[in-house]
């Protein structure tokens, strides 16, 4: 008899389950709005192929927002019309995401993302442990099952990953960590050669420390994931563009003797006829930073970067906007009191009082003014979600606090969110102060948007406070570094190293220029910022003034419709 049980008899215990759902989240980021991906193939949600008509007809799709009226049949055919529509325009010219929000209204929201995340995971998972072997599978670690989930459900299959698979068999940590480095975007020059490989390097770190047990975002395992790529042939190298910490760890000296972290056992329980072990299991959550690592990434900040992750992890100020942080149809009684009382309290002429009054109205008409039972609109995998969400934020942000101090950070990041937020959220104030309505914003957005939409309307507040005054060459080239250099993991100078944070800024500038300036010279391509760059620069932000400027730059890059 077989010891490979049939798919509808396995079960997947609750802990792995969690860990692949936070997983691939994160990874993929949720986008509520059908789009086309690399290869042209309708998606939504967290990567799903709804490519057929059958699949994209299938789906809850509402009109109005994510939250508003389901869509019809006949609407839903529309838009998945609109969609092979685009696809035919296009011509093989994918761009990102955000470029199709507008093809259609269709929209899905978070907890239908959830369902059918949920169904993904069911439908995937026996068929990944009958590929490798009941017992084998049953014998990895959460996080190792995470990491290979994570990698079927990017790239649709383990039938082109067979090393991934052998080492699964072997329950060979490292094997698995190695192999889960997928690559997003094979980049060809016109003889058919790569020329460079795109990757995630959030999601490769995610999967690489996940399958060895390792804290993702730690030194710990950037140094892990860096040494995979260490002794590669240069010609192979130059086809990566390392995120700086990773390029920071390569360039240090080989040291002899160092080794990867021994994985956890797995917490999951055998199944099948797999081997039961008289030994408890170790315990693979909660995985925290035992205290002195905790003291050590502390202490690697300043007092402002510090007093920016407090913020984060406390609640809003205002309970009003504390409970607003959830949807309008999952609030209490009790959140819907507070929301009410909030408004009512602070009659002053803040838009956000308005927004409050309006997501009202909504919350009745989605619960016909029944009560919400908590219990049923928010789980604990949605909040540890949330939180594990602001805690990659604040590492994110927190060096740029100290960097451009409390006060001109804030009202960088409050220009960014009014950028990302159009129509969206209530219009901030930008005047420095980190108060409620500021703090509500940042959380609401990161439900929202995903991550990668905060780091840019970050880095463009902060060119906004840049083009506010002129620049010399040597302060542009470091500053330009430091606000666009970590998003494209590029930096200044170095052999072999793309400064493509610069060549962006030339482009754009070269895209905005001759609205601004008659006859426009073009500027060379070259990554180098000197005088002619920055001397472009100061004319058409002098021209355009700070805000147009960086609207138009954004508009350029599709970080900002």
């Amino acid at each position: 008899m077989s010891n490979v049980k049939t798919q509808s008899a396995y079960s997947l215990s609750e802990s792995a389950k969690s860990k692949m759902r936070d997983l691939i989240r994160l990874n993929e980021g949720p986008i509520l709005h059908p789009y086309l991906d690399s290869k042209g193939i309708i998606t939504i949600g967290v990567g799903f192929n709804v490519d057929s008509k059958d699949e994209f007809q299938k789906l809850n799709l509402r009109k109005e927002g994510k939250n508003g009226p389901l869509m019809s049949e006949d609407e839903k055919k529309a838009a998945y019309d609109a969609m092979v529509k685009k696809r035919t325009e296009e011509k093989g010219n994918y761009q990102n995401a955000g470029k199709y929000e507008g093809v259609t209204v269709a929209r899905i929201n978070d907890t239908d993302v959830n369902a059918k995340l949920d169904i993904e995971i069911a439908d995937r998972v026996p068929k990944i442990r009958e590929k490798i072997g009941a017992e084998a599978w049953d014998k990895l670690t959460d996080g190792q099952k995470a990491t290979i989930t994570a990698v079927h459900f990017n790239i649709g299959s383990l039938d082109g990953s067979p090393k991934l698979v052998e080492a699964a068999k072997k329950g060979d940590a490292a094997g698995i960590a190695k192999e889960s480095h997928v690559v997003a975007n094979k980049v060809k020059n016109d003889k058919g050669e790569v020329t460079k490989h795109e990757r995630n390097w959030e999601a490769v770190m995610r999967n690489h420390c996940g399958a060895l047990g390792l804290d993702a975002g730690s030194d710990a395992c950037w140094r892990s994931v860096a040494a995979e790529y260490k002794d590669k042939p240069e010609d192979q190298r130059k086809l990566e563009t390392f995120p700086p910490s990773m390029q920071k760890i390569l360039d240090e000296p080989a040291k002899p003797d160092e080794k990867l972290q021994e994985p956890p056992k797995s917490t999951e329980p055998p199944t099948g006829d797999a081997p039961q072990s008289s030994e408890p299991p170790v315990t693979e959550e909660p995985r925290q930073p035992e205290p002195e690592l905790r003291q050590e990434k502390q202490s690697d900040l300043g007092e402002n970067g510090r007093a920016f992750q407090d913020k984060l992890a406390q609640p809003v100020a205002r309970p009003g906007l504390e409970a607003a942080l959830k949807e309008p149809g999952q609030w209490t009684k009790e959140e819907r009191d507070n929301v009410v009382q909030d408004y009512m309290r602070y009659q002053r002429p803040e838009p956000v009082n308005q927004w409050l009054r309006d997501q009202t109205t909504e919350h009745f008409k989605q619960t016909n003014g029944e009560d919400v039972q908590n219990t049923l609109v928010q789980t604990p995998d949605d909040i540890r979600l949330a939180q594990k969400s602001l805690e990659r934020l604040g590492r994110n942000f927190a060096p740029a606090f100290d960097a451009d101090g409390m006060s001109d950070a804030t009202k960088a990041m409050q220009r960014g969110l009014n950028l990302i937020n159009q129509d969206k959220l209530p219009k901030l104030k930008e005047d420095g102060n980190w108060g409620p309505i500021t703090d509500f914003s940042f959380k609401k957005s990161a439900n929202l948007h995903n991550p990668a939409r905060l780091d840019e309307g970050f880095a463009l507040g902060r060119l906004h406070s840049l083009a506010e005054n002129p620049q010399m060459p040597e302060d542009l080239a470091k500053r330009t570094q430091d606000i666009l250099g970590p998003l494209y993991g590029s930096h200044q100078g170095g052999k072999d190293l793309e400064p493509h944070h610069a060549i962006a800024l030339q482009a754009g500038l070269n895209q905005i220029g001759p609205n601004y300036a008659d006859p426009w010279q073009p500027l060379k391509l070259d990554g180098e910022i000197g005088p002619k760059t920055a001397s472009a620069f100061n004319q058409v932000t002098s021209a355009a003034g700070p805000q147009s400027f960086t609207q138009q730059f954004g508009n350029w890059l599709g970080w900002v419709s």
